[in-house]
Protein backbone atom coordinates (compact mmCIF):
# COMPACT_ATOMS: atom_id res chain seq x y z
CA UNK A 1 0.00 0.00 0.00
CA UNK A 2 1.02 3.58 -0.56
CA UNK A 3 2.15 5.26 2.62
CA UNK A 4 0.00 8.39 2.75
CA UNK A 5 2.16 9.98 5.42
CA UNK A 6 5.26 9.78 3.23
CA UNK A 7 3.49 11.33 0.23
CA UNK A 8 2.30 14.26 2.34
CA UNK A 9 -1.01 14.44 0.44
CA UNK A 10 -4.10 15.42 2.39
CA UNK A 11 -7.43 15.65 0.58
CA UNK A 12 -8.53 18.40 2.99
CA UNK A 13 -5.60 20.56 1.83
CA UNK A 14 -6.41 19.84 -1.82
CA UNK A 15 -10.01 20.85 -1.19
CA UNK A 16 -8.96 24.12 0.45
CA UNK A 17 -6.65 24.89 -2.52
CA UNK A 18 -9.47 24.11 -4.97
CA UNK A 19 -11.95 26.40 -3.21
CA UNK A 20 -9.35 29.19 -3.07
CA UNK A 21 -8.50 28.84 -6.77
CA UNK A 22 -12.16 29.05 -7.77
CA UNK A 23 -12.97 31.91 -5.38
CA UNK A 24 -10.05 33.99 -6.69
CA UNK A 25 -10.30 32.77 -10.31
CA UNK A 26 -6.58 32.06 -10.04
CA UNK A 27 -5.69 30.50 -13.40
CA UNK A 28 -1.99 30.09 -12.58
CA UNK A 29 -2.74 28.06 -9.46
CA UNK A 30 -5.43 26.13 -11.34
CA UNK A 31 -2.91 25.17 -14.01
CA UNK A 32 -0.43 24.11 -11.33
CA UNK A 33 -3.05 21.75 -9.85
CA UNK A 34 -3.58 19.86 -13.13
CA UNK A 35 -1.62 16.82 -14.20
CA UNK A 36 -0.25 17.12 -17.74
CA UNK A 37 -2.38 14.13 -18.75
CA UNK A 38 -5.54 15.08 -16.84
CA UNK A 39 -8.77 13.67 -18.27
CA UNK A 40 -11.73 16.09 -18.31
CA UNK A 41 -15.25 14.68 -18.78
CA UNK A 42 -17.84 17.22 -19.81
CA UNK A 43 -21.57 16.89 -19.06
CA UNK A 44 -22.41 17.57 -22.71
CA UNK A 45 -19.70 15.74 -24.69
CA UNK A 46 -19.29 11.97 -24.48
CA UNK A 47 -15.61 11.74 -25.41
CA UNK A 48 -13.27 12.98 -22.66
CA UNK A 49 -10.88 15.86 -23.23
CA UNK A 50 -7.27 14.94 -22.50
CA UNK A 51 -4.42 17.09 -21.30
CA UNK A 52 -3.90 20.13 -19.12
CA UNK A 53 -4.24 22.60 -21.98
CA UNK A 54 -7.69 21.30 -22.92
CA UNK A 55 -8.81 21.24 -19.27
CA UNK A 56 -7.55 24.79 -18.75
CA UNK A 57 -9.45 26.03 -21.79
CA UNK A 58 -12.67 24.48 -20.51
CA UNK A 59 -12.28 25.39 -16.83
CA UNK A 60 -11.18 28.99 -17.46
CA UNK A 61 -14.19 29.55 -19.74
CA UNK A 62 -16.57 27.96 -17.25
CA UNK A 63 -15.27 30.36 -14.58
CA UNK A 64 -16.43 33.25 -16.77
CA UNK A 65 -19.66 31.59 -17.90
CA UNK A 66 -20.98 30.70 -14.43
CA UNK A 67 -22.56 33.58 -12.52
CA UNK A 68 -22.66 33.43 -8.74
CA UNK A 69 -20.90 30.08 -8.54
CA UNK A 70 -20.92 28.76 -5.00
CA UNK A 71 -20.36 25.43 -3.36
CA UNK A 72 -23.14 23.81 -1.38
CA UNK A 73 -21.36 20.81 0.13
CA UNK A 74 -18.46 18.45 -0.42
CA UNK A 75 -17.39 14.87 0.21
CA UNK A 76 -14.17 12.96 -0.21
CA UNK A 77 -12.95 9.41 -0.19
CA UNK A 78 -10.61 8.14 2.47
CA UNK A 79 -7.12 7.10 1.36
CA UNK A 80 -7.88 3.39 0.99
CA UNK A 81 -11.66 3.31 0.84
CA UNK A 82 -12.62 2.72 -2.75
CA UNK A 83 -9.88 2.35 -5.28
CA UNK A 84 -8.25 -0.89 -6.29
CA UNK A 85 -5.06 1.13 -6.71
CA UNK A 86 -4.39 0.97 -2.97
CA UNK A 87 -4.53 4.65 -2.16
CA UNK A 88 -2.85 6.05 -5.27
CA UNK A 89 -5.88 8.34 -5.79
CA UNK A 90 -8.39 10.18 -3.67
CA UNK A 91 -11.59 11.77 -4.89
CA UNK A 92 -13.13 15.09 -3.93
CA UNK A 93 -16.79 15.65 -4.80
CA UNK A 94 -18.15 19.19 -4.65
CA UNK A 95 -21.76 20.16 -5.24
CA UNK A 96 -22.22 23.60 -6.76
CA UNK A 97 -24.93 26.03 -7.83
CA UNK A 98 -24.67 28.85 -10.36
CA UNK A 99 -26.60 30.72 -13.00
CA UNK A 100 -26.04 31.08 -16.72
CA UNK A 101 -28.13 33.94 -18.01
CA UNK A 102 -31.48 33.24 -16.41
CA UNK A 103 -30.98 29.48 -16.07
CA UNK A 104 -30.18 27.88 -12.73
CA UNK A 105 -27.57 25.15 -12.69
CA UNK A 106 -26.83 22.54 -10.06
CA UNK A 107 -23.94 20.19 -10.45
CA UNK A 108 -21.26 18.03 -8.96
CA UNK A 109 -17.56 18.04 -9.77
CA UNK A 110 -15.82 14.70 -9.24
CA UNK A 111 -12.15 15.60 -8.88
CA UNK A 112 -9.59 12.78 -8.66
CA UNK A 113 -6.18 13.58 -7.19
CA UNK A 114 -3.01 11.54 -7.53
CA UNK A 115 -1.78 11.19 -3.95
CA UNK A 116 1.87 11.06 -5.01
CA UNK A 117 1.97 14.23 -7.10
CA UNK A 118 -1.01 16.00 -5.50
CA UNK A 119 -2.24 16.84 -9.03
CA UNK A 120 -5.70 16.46 -10.51
CA UNK A 121 -5.71 13.47 -12.86
CA UNK A 122 -9.43 13.26 -13.67
CA UNK A 123 -12.26 15.76 -13.56
CA UNK A 124 -15.87 14.73 -14.22
CA UNK A 125 -18.77 17.19 -14.24
CA UNK A 126 -22.47 16.36 -13.85
CA UNK A 127 -25.04 19.13 -14.34
CA UNK A 128 -28.81 19.41 -13.93
CA UNK A 129 -31.52 20.37 -14.78
CA UNK A 130 -31.70 19.94 -18.53
CA UNK A 131 -32.40 23.67 -19.01
CA UNK A 132 -29.22 24.49 -17.09
CA UNK A 133 -27.15 21.98 -19.03
CA UNK A 134 -28.51 23.37 -22.30
CA UNK A 135 -27.66 26.92 -21.21
CA UNK A 136 -24.14 25.74 -20.30
CA UNK A 137 -23.73 23.96 -23.66
CA UNK A 138 -24.89 27.01 -25.60
CA UNK A 139 -22.79 29.53 -23.63
CA UNK A 140 -19.65 27.39 -23.77
CA UNK A 141 -20.21 26.68 -27.46
CA UNK A 142 -20.21 30.42 -28.20
CA UNK A 143 -17.13 31.07 -26.05
CA UNK A 144 -15.14 28.18 -27.50
CA UNK A 145 -16.12 28.98 -31.10
CA UNK A 146 -14.64 32.45 -30.60
CA UNK A 147 -11.21 31.01 -29.69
Amino acid sequence: MTDMASSGFRIEDAQARWFEVIKNKDLDRLRAMLSEDVEFRSPVVYKPYRGADAAMTLLSNVMVTFEGLHYVRSWHTTPHSVHADRGRHQDLLVEFEAKIGGASVQGVDFIRFDTQSGKIVRFDVMVRPYSGMTALKDAMGKRLAAL
